[in-house]
């Protein structure tokens, strides 16, 4: 199974850059009962971000949807509100220690077309505000459809 719906750029984990920043991923201390979760958010889709776990690269990320039964998102606002000066997806290409675990189940997310893995927080830990480039130092995000694909 691939990770999400098709792997657009084969080559992205040959660039110089990808290869610096996965030597650095594979030394990560995380437990490795964690995730790494990257928040990507697009509008109208239902879908968090992606998620992988401790010393894989992103490329071995996958898209997924949270089951928020239990704990909310860190950017659980209404749509079209503003709480404490902040809206929903403010925390966009924000990093996260998640804790919990993937449900077995698929969500249809009709905005990009696909279904993503369900996945059941228990805990989030904001690593890093500004993360960076995802899969490729050249992609370029688009807040209206699904353009960061490894």
């Amino acid at each position: 199974m691939l990770s999400q719906c098709a792997m657009n750029n084969e080559l992205s984990y040959k660039h110089p850059q990808v290869k610096a920043r996965n030597k650095i991923i594979a030394t990560e201390a995380y437990p490795t009962d964690t995730f790494i979760g990257r928040r990507y958010v697009i509008e109208n889709a239902c879908f968090w971000g992606y998620l992988r776990r401790p010393t894989q690269p992103w490329e071995r990320s996958f898209l997924v949807a949270m089951d928020e039964t239990s704990l909310k998102t860190p950017d659980r606002i209404p749509f079209g509100q503003t709480v404490n000066g902040k809206k929903y997806g403010y925390d966009n290409n924000y990093e996260y220690l998640v804790e919990g675990s993937y449900t077995g189940r698929y969500i249809y997310d009709s905005k990009i077309g696909i279904k993503v893995r369900e996945f059941k927080p228990t805990k989030f830990t904001l690593l890093k505000k500004n993360a960076g480039w995802l899969f490729h130092p050249d992609e370029r995000y688009d807040p209206k459809k699904h353009s960061l694909v490894p």
